[in-house]
């Protein structure tokens, strides 16, 4: 009985930590982020801030935008070139952004150093200041809508 009582612990309070780290990505504190909408990812975006860990990497995103279509067409430009493509799409009720660009695959550096950490799946959500807020366990990309 002891030890049915100590595994029921454990699950719970697994089940706790699952739900509390899932409200940590895909929540603000302040109640001001909410799930992107199709017509909100659509258009251009540049890189505000991409970390790594504890690493501040925004560097490698210089002169990048990120071009999502309302086709789910996918572009990565450099000083507005396109320099990869794929394709892109919501999942989960908004809160999901799967980023496919196939040439990125396998942590292909050939584009530039952290180029290839774009092609992944993002939790996403849209800040109160129109940023677009991507995180993937320890990784976060801050997007803004870009301005030529």
């Amino acid at each position: 009985m002891k030890l049915k009582n100590s595994l029921l612990v454990i699950l719970i309070s697994i089940s706790l930590m699952a739900c509390e780290e899932a409200n940590d990505v895909l929540t603000d504190p302040a109640g001001n982020d909410t799930p992107a909408e199709i017509n909100q990812i659509t258009g251009e975006w540049s890189v505000f801030r991409y970390t790594d860990g504890n690493e501040n990497e925004t560097s490698s995103f210089r002169n990048i935008t990120l071009q999502f279509d309302q086709n789910g067409e996918f572009h990565l430009k450099r000083s507005g070139q396109v320099i990869a493509s794929g394709d892109w799409q919501l999942r989960d009720s908004n809160t999901e952004l799967n980023i496919d660009v196939p040439v990125l695959a396998g942590e292909n550096e050939n584009l530039g150093e952290d180029i290839y950490e774009i092609h992944d799946d993002w939790a996403v959500r849209l800040d109160g200041e129109r940023r677009l807020i991507l995180t993937d366990e320890d990784e976060q990309f801050i997007l803004q809508p870009h301005n030529d």
